[in-house]
């Protein structure tokens, strides 16, 4: 049984790293809920609370992009599309997705990193309300570290238990690294995501303006 102190640090490093991923760094947060969620299987975390710190600290992490869109000032979200390495793309894809799912768009985005860049801050651009925005961005949160968690409790015993340091070192920097590059990459193939998303019209008033390209949403 974990103590206090130990119980609070994993859960505070879930809930930082679920945040940081979602404030668009390439941060592999599905990856350590997985490790955590498969020491979980040995008894040394509550699996159900894992879950609870990622969501929260996933919504947390979208929060500020949401106000980003909701405010709809130019300079705010020119220098998050540089921030995150958007591509054009990436918001053809959100407008996409958020004319085919409404309101679900922000459930299902969480699994396409490409997408949920820019899901918060089309969501505060569109005019949703700043608690149904939370609500729906939350239950995406907890949908998606639940998916993460079961994995890596199903799963997780046979590859993270038995991993050595070095080896849970380059299963943590390995994803940011080609985060990185495939972001880069699509910015540069696919121009950036600042020309996009402050020249098209807001979801919800008229189509996209091109249809988007299908790609690898990263």
């Amino acid at each position: 049984m974990s103590s206090p102190t130990a119980i609070f640090a994993s859960h505070g490093a879930i809930f930082i790293t679920s945040a940081l991923e979602f404030l668009g760094l390439p941060i592999p947060g599905g990856i350590v809920i997985a490790i955590f969620a498969a020491q979980s299987s040995v008894g040394q975390h509550d699996l159900v609370s894992l879950v609870l710190a990622a969501s929260l600290g996933a919504t947390a992490g979208d929060i500020p992009w949401y106000w980003f869109g909701r405010v709809g000032d130019k300079q705010l979200l020119h220098w998050y599309c540089r921030f995150t390495l958007g591509s054009g793309t990436c918001v053809l894809h959100t407008e996409s997705f958020f004319h085919r799912f409404g309101s679900f768009a922000l459930v299902i985005s969480k699994f396409m990193p490409g997408v949920r860049l820019f899901a918060p801050p089309m969501a505060g651009m569109t005019g949703y309300s700043f608690i149904r925005f939370l609500l729906l961005d939350w239950l995406g949160g907890v949908v998606w570290a639940g998916c993460f968690a079961l994995a890596g409790r199903t799963f997780g015993q046979d590859v993270f238990l038995n991993m050595s340091d070095l080896e849970a070192w380059a299963l943590s920097i390995a994803p940011m690294v080609v985060i990185i590059i495939v972001r880069l990459f699509k910015r540069a193939m696919r121009g950036p995501a600042e020309e996009v998303l402050l020249s098209s019209p807001r979801p919800g008033t008229s189509a996209p303006t091109q249809p988007p390209v299908k790609e690898p949403l990263v």
